[in-house]
């Protein structure tokens, strides 16, 4: 997936103990109603060792979208996923990305409204449960 013009990127990736970085990054900051915003998580591993990451599901990756702090909606609500050991390996220097998408609306299936708003990026690995910084967004 190729992100159009510039790549907003959260003022600083969480890291546990130095080692993964996990980084969210949008193509703009502020979008018309109703328009598919599209994300890509990218994971780092900023160690000298492999990182196995451990996940108890098929879900690898959820996003979150606030308003005044205040969750509206999240990529794993309503989804029932299937229960499944996987591991990942991430070499040192290794990159993977996971990518997604929020189509404005909220875990009802209401349209949102126009104002701001933060969405984050949540990796579900048990063995390391990381979320990125927000980023903030306009909805016009």
């Amino acid at each position: 997936m190729v992100l159009e013009h510039h790549l907003f990127i959260a003022d600083r990736a969480l890291r546990v103990n130095g080692e993964l970085q996990l980084v969210l990054l949008l193509n703009d900051v502020e979008f018309e109603s109703s328009k598919i915003i599209r994300t890509v998580v990218s994971a780092t591993n900023k160690s000298n060792e492999v990182i196995n990451l451990m996940f108890g599901s098929s879900n690898k990756l959820e996003l979150s979208v606030s308003k005044s702090d205040v969750e509206i909606w999240n990529s794993s609500h309503g989804i029932c996923f299937p229960m499944m050991i996987q591991n990942r390996e991430i070499n040192p220097g290794e990159t993977i990305t996971f990518t997604g998408k929020w189509n404005q609306t909220d875990n009802d299936g209401k349209q949102a409204d126009p104002g701001q708003y933060t969405i984050k990026g949540i990796l579900k690995a048990v063995n390391y449960q990381l979320e990125t910084n927000s980023i903030a967004i306009t909805i016009k």
